[in-house]
């Protein structure tokens, strides 16, 4: 695990998804209710996770949509809400 910086992590997810979300018009928002997530994380892992989870998201919406990611840092965890 090393020091990762979740906001950077989701964003390069996202980007493999903005062009189909535009073409089937979803909408997409990322909000980080704290700036510099930074994680201990195994980047890799979660890049891939967020890959699947995002291209599955949108394949869910064919007809249009919103894809709502919030990034929530509590006391010791920092939380992931997609919607």
């Amino acid at each position: 695990l090393k020091p990762t910086n979740l906001r950077e992590v989701i964003d390069n997810s996202l980007k493999i998804v903005e062009g189909q979300a535009a073409e089937q018009d979803i909408k997409i928002s990322l909000t980080e209710h704290e700036e510099d997530s930074k994680i201990f994380a195994d980047a890799e892992i979660l890049r891939s996770v967020f890959n699947n989870l995002f291209i599955n998201a949108v394949q869910a919406m064919p007809n249009g949509g919103n894809l709502q990611v919030n990034i929530l840092p509590t006391e010791n965890v920092v939380e992931v809400v997609v919607k």
